[in-house]
């Protein structure tokens, strides 16, 4: 039998395997099936790849409360905190967004550690920096007062009554303006450590613009370097 298959081989390819099995003279081979999967060997999926973390931008801060005009030195001193890990706000990244109408500045107290009040003359006449500063001590919130403005004090008015016998730290000189900085952070270190950023989240801020006083005239000598009103 297999002595004819082999003889009639070659016949087959010369006339055409269909032809051949069209008329029996030999059997089509079916081509096996494909193996069939068990039936817990689905493929698992392949991990999804994990999002880069995002920067934490909301959450407790360190809210300055200050005249629109005096941004210039406020951000001089927000950035000497990003250098120590501190997050503030106005945000470095949005400066004016404390002049925009939409800022909700309640909510932005209430969600503050404690609250700056930037001491000039312009502050204490400021109606919207007496809301500030009053709402901020109605939600119980910390004041850390810096002076500026060489020879301001405050007077016997709201702004006065309102501060008290809190200690605030003169930033105004800048032949003492790193002592009295040392200080200021000290105390934020103590009261405002919930400000403090991961180390993840510090980056390195803009180049630091040289300190200018606000009035250059001179200031009389302070006994102590904390003044208390």
């Amino acid at each position: 039998m297999m002595l004819w298959k082999l003889i009639l081989l070659p016949f087959f390819y010369l006339i055409g395997k269909d032809h051949a099995v069209k008329n029996g003279w030999c059997q089509k081979v079916k081509p096996s099936p494909p193996p069939r999967a068990a039936p817990n060997s689905a493929p698992k999926p392949a991990p999804k790849p994990k999002p880069p973390k995002k920067k934490r931008t909301d959450g407790p801060k360190i809210v300055f409360s200050y005249q629109l005009n005096e941004y210039t030195h406020v951000k001089f001193v927000q950035e000497k905190l990003f250098k120590a890990g501190y997050r503030s706000w106005p945000s470095l990244d949005s400066p004016k967004e404390a002049g925009k109408v939409g800022v909700d500045i309640p909510k932005t107290i209430r969600s503050s550690v404690l609250v700056v009040p930037v001491l000039t003359k312009s502050y204490q006449n400021s109606p919207a920096c007496q809301k500030e500063i009053q709402f901020a001590d109605k939600c119980k919130k910390a004041l850390i007062p810096i002076r500026i403005e060489r020879g301001f004090r405050p007077g016997e008015d709201w702004l006065g009554f309102l501060l008290g016998t809190r200690v605030w730290y003169d930033l105004s000189k800048k032949e003492t303006f790193d002592e009295q900085f040392a200080n200021f952070l000290h105390t934020i270190s103590l009261i405002g450590k919930d400000a403090k950023m991961p180390p993840e989240e510090e980056e390195e801020p803009p180049p630091l613009p040289t300190l200018q006083p606000i009035n250059s005239e001179a200031m009389p000598q302070i006994q102590h370097p904390n003044t208390v009103i």
